[in-house]
């Protein structure tokens, strides 16, 4: 398994990152990362999101349209990929 982030992986991440910690923790939508990075449609963004699960980073709660958790709670943007 590869160790790193794409770019669209780690602009999809710190856009989480970020979002949440604009929102009170609110995690955004699939459409909400497509309106807001180079990530063209929603499939293509779940796709990255499951990468990142994949890596450790988030977790998904599939029965949640917000449901991205960031592993470990930290919404740092001092993420370095």
């Amino acid at each position: 398994m590869r160790q790193y982030l794409l770019d669209t992986e780690s602009e999809t991440f710190k856009f989480i990152i970020r979002f949440k910690k604009e929102n009170d923790g609110i995690s955004p939508t699939l459409r909400e990362i497509v309106d807001n990075t180079i990530v063209k449609s929603t499939s293509h963004a779940n796709e990255i999101v499951r990468n990142l699960e994949s890596m450790g980073l988030v977790k998904i709660r599939p029965w949640k349209s917000r449901g991205i958790v960031v592993v470990g709670g930290s919404w740092r943007l001092d993420y370095h990929d």
